[in-house]
């Protein structure tokens, strides 16, 4: 054991219109690299927090790979990013959260798709 607990975040985006599990890539047009465009995001506003980020998050933690963008949640504002403990900074700083609005977003997800109304 060590001195502070392990903990990481995992979610569930359930379509219930279709009955299936969504993948980020559900919400965005075809064509759109859905995780490049979150990653973009994110850390652009990464970087503009004053928080203990590690030096390389934008490399390591927030790059633009599908395993550093497997918690996500919709919420009423838009999209909201988990990064876990570690993930980008140390323990002491929490888990981080981005929160990408619905605006942000407009152009980027798919018209028809589960959040097409949500972006208007």
């Amino acid at each position: 054991g060590g001195a502070h607990p392990s903990q990481y975040h995992t979610t569930l985006n359930y379509d219930l219109t279709t009955g299936r599990t969504l993948a980020l890539a559900d919400l965005f047009r075809p064509g759109i690299d859905a995780v490049q465009s979150v990653a973009d995001y994110c850390i652009n506003d990464l970087r503009q927090r004053q928080d203990m980020l590690f030096p390389d998050y934008a490399t390591t933690g927030a790059a633009p790979q599908p395993e550093n963008y497997q918690a996500w949640n919709v919420t009423s504002l838009g999209l909201l990013i988990t990064f876990d403990e570690y993930q980008v900074a140390p323990y002491a700083a929490g888990p981080q959260t981005v929160l990408i609005p619905y605006p942000a977003l407009e152009t980027l997800l798919d018209p028809l798709g589960p959040l097409g109304l949500l972006a208007k």
